[in-house]
């Protein structure tokens, strides 16, 4: 691997570090009943959302790390 691919990848992992801080600081800050834009209620989020994203963000996180370690 070249330098300029592991400057690359390096700067990769600081980019989703820093959108999974954000997540993380987010998710705390919105409020629980706050609706769509629309007045239609299969629009709004619930709890239950909130929690499947926070999964799947470190869960991807997760494979990210993984693969770049691999390469």
């Amino acid at each position: 691997m070249t330098s300029v691919h592991m400057i690359a990848l390096d700067d990769l992992v600081n980019v989703k570090s820093f959108f999974t801080i954000i997540i993380f600081m987010g998710l705390p800050l919105t409020t629980p009943g706050q609706c769509s834009l629309k007045n239609h209620s299969f629009c709004d989020a619930n709890v239950d959302v909130a929690k499947k994203l926070l999964i799947f963000e470190v869960v991807s996180f997760g494979f990210f790390l993984f693969s770049s370690l691999v390469v």
